[in-house]
């Protein structure tokens, strides 16, 4: 009898244990490897580069002017990303919570974008975005908004915005479903009490919809941050991170040093810096969590 008990009382730690043996060889242990190779001299073009040289490959990698430019770019992108995401994310699913006909086709159009291939997704902007015959510069121009065809990926001041356009357009979907989920799950009684006591349209949502979705904003706002953030696909295939560096993001930056210039001891400390600023937003909604829970 004690003998089941013991493994009752342990059945959960049981169950959990194969799951963290897995993820101790998926995570633990790649990250563990990078961090030792961030202070490792790696180069594989230099065969007899190799061994222990400290903090050199950070002091290298702070005083690359195009990785300072990929940090610049990749707070850009990941902020006005997320922003952008979440500016076309929330009134939709506002919208999408009204009973209307053909409510259900709209839903599931509006899903395209997310399910899309990244791949087939940045090849149709970019032939959208084309300087002879995309439809992007023919509706500008019948529009008057521009007299001739611009070269959005291959002009260096338009170029990381051009393909922020395409991941704006990508990804709000999965905001909109989750809120609109969020949406749905608030108790009509409320909005029929404040109905009761007259309160008007603005007022139902900055007093009830707002805070009852807000930890669902919260968890969106994260998950969206962090595959912004991580975004490599679309950028690499619309620009590669180009023309100038312009569209440069840190994904690209470790991509490019470490399977073009294969320096793997410099590509290990970016992405340990990539790490760390990912770090901070994890950190962040944390402390937001346990918050929420003593409150």
């Amino acid at each position: 009898m004690r003998y089941s008990q013991k493994i009752e009382r342990h059945l959960g730690k049981i169950l959990v244990a194969p799951a963290l043996i897995g993820l101790s060889f998926v995570v633990v242990y790649p990250l563990i490897t990078n961090i030792l190779m961030g202070f490792q001299d790696m180069n594989m073009t230099q065969p007899d580069s190799s061994g222990w040289v400290g903090f050199d490959n950070y002091r290298q990698l702070f005083a690359d002017p195009i990785f300072r430019k990929a940090i610049s770019n990749t707070l850009i992108w990941t902020v006005l990303g997320v922003i952008l995401q979440l500016m076309v994310a929330v009134p939709l699913s506002l919208l999408l919570n009204i009973e209307f006909k053909g409510m259900g086709f709209y839903r599931g159009a509006l899903l395209i974008p997310w399910v899309m291939p990244s791949v087939v997704a940045a090849f149709t902007w970019v032939w959208m975005y084309d300087g002879s015959f995309g439809i992007i510069n023919y509706f500008l121009m019948e529009l008057n908004f521009i007299s001739e065809p611009v070269i959005w990926l291959g002009n260096p001041d338009t170029a990381l915005y051009a393909v922020l356009a395409e991941q704006v357009w990508k990804g709000f979907p999965f905001p909109m479903i989750m809120l609109l989920a969020a949406l749905q799950a608030i108790p009509k009684d409320i909005y029929e009490a404040a109905n009761v006591d007259g309160a008007t349209a603005l007022q139902k949502i900055f007093r009830i919809t707002i805070p009852q979705i807000l930890p669902s904003l919260a968890l969106c706002t994260v998950f969206i941050t962090i595959w912004t953030f991580n975004s490599f696909e679309n950028i690499w295939l619309m620009t590669e991170g180009g023309p100038l560096n312009s569209s440069e993001t840190l994904t690209t930056y470790v991509y490019r040093v470490a399977f073009q210039s294969f320096d793997l001891g410099v590509a290990s400390s970016s992405a340990l810096v990539m790490f760390a600023l990912l770090s901070v937003v994890i950190i962040l909604y944390a402390r937001y969590i346990s918050k929420q829970e003593a409150g």
